[in-house]
């Protein structure tokens, strides 16, 4: 980590790794106990893995010492102002997360029956208030530290994504599902528990917002009677990293961290003056951080767009699969590479990319014949699960180039802009605020004072 950012101490460490090593081996022995267990007691044991969380946190504070006032256990001021920010949150992440339903359409959800539907109530706010104790009321709390702010960010949200990742069905999947699996629970789950870290710290420590957000979108998940059907893991990862990177977005803009706070964890001691001072130049010192960073990552893009340009021949080097005309070849949201060649190196059963005026361009579809005519070489092509040949023949001067490498999935990145740039977006916000200067560290000049955190 750069910029002094350095891992807690051994001895600060200890605690909360050993709290959360307690938490995974309830989870892991629930996770492996829960199939054998009949109707009532699995529902009873879902139950009793929040309330372990909670009574592992309360044994850790009583063994410090700690009040739970100190852990995060207070209501911020003002009050409804802090309660309605935090549903507005719920709200938010709940449009986002059907958003995907109104491209791919929704799915209606079985109506529970009345015992079930009450046990989801209570479940619900059990299970964000054991979770927001244990990953940010302890262990991100004690953890947060002068020069240690993404340090203990990111050793509680792993924690949180850890817990929620279940280990006994990992050696059973393959290697896709192996992937799927990682990126739709644990990593979405890691970027959530940055949220909730942030949220937790922005808000002066409380733990009332995270648990308010928490509950909600558990409740939601319950409450509203429709789910988005998001035509395959991809796209579910991607509306949650965006649905994520929003609400981060919206704690960082609103939220700002009480003073008291930034001084005891940060060390800074100055006047009012000097805090709006040092404000605007942090704020400066960002912005053209950020500039620098934007211009050398777009000189880097448009260099290598011009060397595979050059390298492979053709103005269309990469193409996103938007159909289904070549499965079980080429799945839609599939990425091809396309090399330009002479007509010489293709033959029949070469999968090329072409421009024409029958179909929507560009095409990428297998050659099934081809015809050497006095105007030059003109192909016909056909996609593996199309009944028939294509309407129009293809001649030389219309093909691209051919498929020389397949990347699965990644032309989704393609085929959605928007989910694109929020996804970029969010990840380069989830950069910017794990950083040591998120916790709002201004740059020290001569002539400050300094002083340890106590």
């Amino acid at each position: 980590m750069g910029n002094g950012e350095r891992l807690p101490r051994a001895t600060v460490l200890a605690r909360p790794l050993l709290l959360l090593a307690a938490a995974i081996v309830v989870t892991e022995v629930y996770l492996a106990e829960t199939p054998h267990l009949s109707e009532y007691p699995s529902l009873a044991a879902a139950l009793l893995v929040p309330l372990s969380y909670f009574g592992l946190f309360v044994v850790f504070a009583r063994w410090e010492g700690r009040r739970l006032s100190d852990l995060g256990f207070f209501v911020p001021r003002p009050f409804l102002t802090s309660l309605a920010f935090a549903l507005f949150l719920v709200v938010i992440a709940s449009v986002l997360l059907l958003e995907p339903g109104f491209g791919y359409g929704f799915v209606r959800t079985a109506e529970p029956a009345p015992l079930y539907f009450g046990y989801a109530l209570l479940l619900a706010p059990v299970t964000a208030l054991g979770g927001e104790a244990l990953f940010r009321g302890y262990v991100f709390n004690r953890l947060l530290a002068p020069k240690q702010f993404a340090a203990a960010l990111g050793i509680s949200s792993a924690g949180f994504a850890v817990v929620s990742t279940n280990f006994a069905i990992l050696p059973q999947l393959t290697r896709v599902e192996l992937g799927t699996y990682l990126l739709t629970t644990p990593a979405t789950t890691f970027v959530f528990g940055i949220v909730l870290g942030f949220y937790f710290y922005r808000s002066g420590r409380s733990l009332f917002g995270p648990f308010v957000l928490r509950t909600g979108l558990l409740l939601a998940g319950v409450l509203v009677p429709i789910v988005a059907f998001t035509g395959g893991w991809l796209i579910t990862f991607l509306d949650d990293v965006v649905t994520y990177g929003a609400l981060l977005v919206l704690v960082f803009l609103v939220l700002h961290e009480p003073r008291t706070v930034a001084r005891r964890y940060l060390g800074e001691t100055f006047g009012p003056r000097k805090d709006r001072f040092l404000g605007t130049l942090r704020r400066r010192h960002t912005l053209r951080e950020a500039g620098i960073g934007i211009a050398a990552v777009a000189v880097v893009i448009v260099v290598t767009a011009v060397g595979v340009e050059t390298g492979l021949g053709t103005t269309h080097p990469f193409l996103a699969i938007e159909t289904g005309s070549m499965v079980p070849t080429l799945y839609r949201g599939y990425l091809v590479v396309i090399e330009h060649v002479p007509a010489s190196q293709i033959s029949v059963g070469t999968i090329v990319a072409y421009t024409t005026t029958c179909l929507p361009s560009p095409v990428v579809h297998r050659v099934v014949s081809i015809t050497v005519t006095p105007n030059g070489t003109v192909y016909r092509t056909k996609g593996d699960a199309n009944p028939s040949e294509d309407v129009c023949p293809v001649p030389y001067s219309h093909v691209l180039g051919k498929v020389v490498a397949i990347v699965p999935d990644v032309g989704f990145f393609v085929l959605s802009p928007a989910l694109t740039v929020g996804t970029v977006f969010a990840v380069v916000l989830v950069g910017m605020l794990i950083s040591p200067g998120a916790g709002g560290r201004f740059p020290r000049r001569r002539g400050w004072r300094r002083r340890s955190a106590p």
